[in-house]
């Protein structure tokens, strides 16, 4: 895996500032007054031409960064350094120099995209030609090459990992996302998901204090699904909210397999928490396992539609997960050399603050308060209310206090051995 993360830091280093940038043309007073830059202008007229694809736009923005649409560079020498054919480049070279005319559906698609830019200080937007752009997300075979932003684009530069499940999870289910997402977050993990109900809702709201992204399947500036508009806002206000979708844009089903593999590109790993067989979160977890990125999984009842997901992953490799500091030690390596590649030399104030505000309680301290709150048999989400901890730590208490005879689980229940009937 350290040869992937090498592969992204030389994409990064390597892509130098576009040459277009440099040329100099006569800008229309109207455009001057836009943050729409030329070069994003250009691009986004390429990305409406008939014919080019994501796949075909990730060579011409290779070209493009190889200087091959400068004046003096023969159609020959494109066709030699790209997989496009001379006619390909042709419009290519058009559409970056400026001498490619918009037709008029196109020209309002870009004025959409001005628009939408000029309307708030916090929207951006990025393209595959931005120095920027991750390079984990460059690695899927069709990028998108535009990505709509609205709030901290920096959050995209540090290490990730998604968490995502099933819309119908259980009560359990949204307190192990919830739990995991915090401890996570804490550990200076940015935790992304897709907004979804259910488990994606319940880990965003779990590093919401900290940091999240949001990655949506509907333009940044519509609100879906509509009970989670307060949650939207929020992230948008405290993290990022990200789509590949122009603004305006409304949710359709083919959407969301372009959404979730964006959220597996953008990630280290990716945690599924509850999922049916048919459940999309399994198109990120195997979106993840085709770019050789870590895929997790947590079990649960054999006889939990909702469970049938997550052991099909670990029966074709997924690791088994129980506890947060399980991921934390499975990802040390990437994460590390993700941060060192990345030149992410310090955590940033949000992870401190996460740290320091995490339970700081003794394993020995954790497994009395425990005890003290079985006075009667209990199940997980009544020992979560009653000792207030994190499902994380409370499972590795549990597990601790079950190795050591001092707490039995009979169905689902929790009780002190010295309580069993006989």
């Amino acid at each position: 895996m350290n040869d992937l993360f090498r592969m992204s830091a030389v994409q990064a280093d390597s892509t130098a500032p576009c040459a277009l940038h440099d040329q100099n043309r006569t800008q229309d007073p109207s455009e001057s007054r836009s943050r729409l830059s030329d070069t994003h202008r250009r691009w986004l007229l390429l990305v409406n031409s008939r014919g080019f694809g994501p796949v075909k736009l990730a060579l011409a923005a290779e070209m493009i960064q190889k200087g091959l649409v400068l004046p003096g560079n023969a159609f020959q020498s494109c066709g030699q350094a790209t997989a496009l054919s001379p006619a390909e480049c042709a419009r290519v070279r058009r559409c970056m120099t400026g001498s490619e005319v918009a037709d008029t559906l196109t020209a309002e698609t870009i004025e959409v995209v001005s628009s939408w830019l000029d309307s708030a200080a916090d929207h951006s937007l990025m393209t595959l030609l931005d120095h920027d752009y991750p390079p984990l997300l460059k690695q899927l075979k069709n990028p998108p090459p535009v990505l709509y932003l609205k709030g901290e684009r920096d959050l995209l530069a540090f290490p990730q990992i998604a968490i995502v499940g099933s819309r119908r999870a259980s009560r359990q289910g949204l307190h192990v996302a919830k739990a995991f997402a915090k401890e996570l977050s804490a550990h200076g993990f940015i935790v992304t998901s897709g907004l979804a109900l259910g488990i994606d809702t319940a880990a965003h709201q779990g590093s919401a204090d900290t940091r999240t992204i949001a990655v949506l399947g509907c333009g940044t500036d519509v609100f879906y699904p509509p009970a989670n508009k307060p949650l939207q806002m929020a992230i948008a206000h405290n993290g990022l909210l990200v789509s590949e979708f122009l603004p305006g844009t409304q949710p359709a089903p083919h959407h969301f397999p372009k959404r979730n593999r964006i959220i597996a590109g953008l990630c280290l790993g990716t945690l599924v928490v509850e999922a049916g067989v048919r459940s999309g979160s399994l198109h990120t977890a195997l979106a993840a396992l085709d770019l050789g990125r870590e895929v997790m999984a947590i079990p649960g009842s054999i006889y939990s539609t909702e469970s049938r997901g997550c052991h099909s992953l670990i029966k074709q490799g997924a690791a088994l997960v129980e506890t947060a500091r399980d991921i934390v030690q499975r990802l040390a390596g990437a994460f590390e050399t993700y941060r060192v590649l990345h030149g992410l030399e310090h955590q940033p104030d949000w992870v401190e603050t996460a740290s320091a505000g995490s339970n700081s309680l003794t394993h020995e301290g954790m497994d009395q308060q425990v005890l003290n709150a079985l006075s009667a048999p209990k199940d997980l989400d009544e020992l979560v209310a009653d000792t207030g901890l994190d499902v994380s730590e409370l499972m590795q208490t549990l597990l601790s206090l079950e190795l050591d005879d001092v707490v039995i689980q009979d169905g689902g229940r929790y009780q002190r051995t010295e309580f069993q009937l006989k």
